[in-house]
């Protein structure tokens, strides 16, 4: 299952007839797992959220250690989970490529 390998399914078709299945990714980066790890140990909560589906994002999150997965979350809702966050009095620090 692409997705259950951190994959973007995409399906090709020509002319109407299903051609198969391409699998897209967005590499972790060479540091990332290292950075996660030391956060961590500083008692740092890491959480990944992201529009991603589940299973990919899960299947990142195996791939640098993070517990703590809400996908599909809609760039709103992103907005409104932070809040709710700070709100319960949690320092908020993002990485990424935006909202």
């Amino acid at each position: 299952d692409l997705a259950a390998e951190g994959r973007t399914p995409i399906l090709a078709a020509a002319d109407g007839r299903p051609l198969g299945a391409l699998g897209i990714f967005d590499p972790v980066k060479a540091d990332s797992v290292d950075v996660i790890r030391r956060l961590q140990a500083l008692g740092k909560r890491i959480v990944i959220l992201t529009g991603d589906h589940e299973a990919t994002a899960r299947a990142v999150a195996r791939e640098v250690g993070v517990d703590t997965v809400w996908a599909r979350v809609l760039p709103d809702q992103k907005a409104q989970r932070i809040a709710e966050l700070q709100k319960r009095g949690a320092r908020v620090a993002m990485v990424g490529d935006g909202i």
